[in-house]
């Protein structure tokens, strides 16, 4: 799906793209996150692989585009800690910390005129208090290789934004 939005910040106002939050969509990337008034921003839903990620990232790309942002919610459908199976946590890898790393040595291999700023939807795996139970367990992964791609490619911005559970919500 693509989207050309018009004036993201009245769109944001108006509660237009709540959609975002109910965690139906495995890929959001944002062709720009700072945008005037009268500026088009376009936001692309993408498939569940690395590779349709980098498709569509190359294809923003050689139309001169600029890829300002990519935020990446698979990990919101992973299973809770107390439905995790050695099989279902590896499948859970696979689209959680397996795929961020693929993408931060894509992206971190790239030559950017304008560096993306990428983002990872998680829920549920950083306790509120010190102690606390992580209840998806399967995303944890996610905190510690973003804290190590911070650390070794400091120029671009890689953040982790952690959702509350369903539970909780």
């Amino acid at each position: 799906m693509c989207w050309n939005v018009a004036g993201l910040r009245a769109c944001l106002k108006r509660g237009s793209l709540d959609w975002i939050k109910d965690g139906r969509y495995d890929m959001i990337c944002l062709q720009e996150t700072k945008a005037l008034e009268s500026e088009e921003v376009e936001a692309r839903l993408i498939g569940t692989s690395v590779s349709d990620c980098i498709a569509a990232v190359d294809s923003v790309r050689s139309e001169e585009g600029r890829v300002a942002g990519i935020i990446q919610t698979l990990s919101l459908d992973h299973p809770t800690s107390d439905k995790l199976t050695l099989d279902i946590l590896n499948k859970a890898q696979d689209s959680g910390v397996r795929y961020a790393h693929e993408l931060v040595k894509y992206i971190t291999n790239e030559e950017w005129e304008v560096r993306p700023r990428v983002f990872f939807l998680t829920r549920g795996t950083m306790p509120a208090e010190r102690g606390g139970a992580i209840p998806h367990l399967a995303s944890a992964p996610i905190t510690g290789l973003l804290r190590v791609a911070n650390n070794e490619h400091p120029e671009f911005l890689w953040a982790q934004i952690d959702l509350a559970t369903r539970e909780n919500c």
